[in-house]
Formats: C-alpha cells, sequence, structure tokens
C-alpha cells in the first residue's frame, strides 16, 4: 500500500470524511480501469472487500460517483481545448491548399446535419 504513487486526480478527502487512506486510493485506481483483484492487491485488502465498498458503501459510491464527474468534467474541459487546437491546424492547412484536409473537412461537415 505503501509503494502507491501520490493521488493525481486529486479526491477532495471532505466528500466523505469517513473513508479511510485504502478506499481513498481503490476509488482513483478503481477510475483508472483496474480490477477489483488489481486494486485489491494494491490497497492490501481483498477483492471482495473492493466489491462490497463498490457496491455496499454508500460513502464509497458517493465519493466514486463525485470523482468520476470531476474527472469527466476536467476531460471535456481538455477536449474542448484541443478541438480549438485543431480546427486552427485544419484551417491553416487548408489555407495552404492542402487537400487531403480540405476533403477530410469537407466530409466532416457532411456527416454533421447542423453546421
Amino acid at each position: 500500500m505503501n509503494d502507491l504513487p501520490q493521488s493525481k486526480i486529486g479526491l477532495n478527502k471532505t466528500v466523505c470524511s469517513s473513508l479511510n487512506l485504502q478506499q481513498y486510493q481503490a476509488i482513483e485506481l478503481l477510475l483508472i480501469g483496474k480490477s477489483d483483484v488489481e486494486v485489491g492487491q494494491l490497497v492490501g485488502v481483498e477483492s471482495d472487500t473492493i466489491w462490497q465498498w463498490r457496491n455496499q458503501n454508500p460513502e464509497f459510491i458517493i465519493a466514486t460517483s463525485a470523482l468520476r464527474a470531476a474527472v469527466w468534467a476536467s476531460s471535456v474541459e481538455r477536449l474542448r481545448s484541443l478541438r480549438d487546437q485543431a480546427l486552427g491546424v485544419v484551417e491553416k492547412a487548408v489555407d495552404r491548399g492542402d487537400e487531403i484536409a480540405a476533403i477530410a473537412l469537407l466530409q466532416a461537415l457532411g456527416s454533421q446535419r447542423d453546421y
């Protein structure tokens, strides 16, 4: 358990103050796609315990949902930023006369109904 890296996701521990460190670590590991077995091994509990936390512990469930929503919101903002950058790249390519970029743009626009 002590070999785990510091939190990179940053769950606010005031969300559910009764959760212990193992539970906070488990939440972060679950949200990056680790299985119950993997999480149990990493935090030092049985996989059945992870299952119980995920399915029967209301505070664990609430904290997991809160963190999932925060991660999703952050990802959406990053994607919006990348979208603007990507449009700039496509615009420059079309301005340079890049026929492949122009055709790809027209095809993408053709698949949209309200442009």
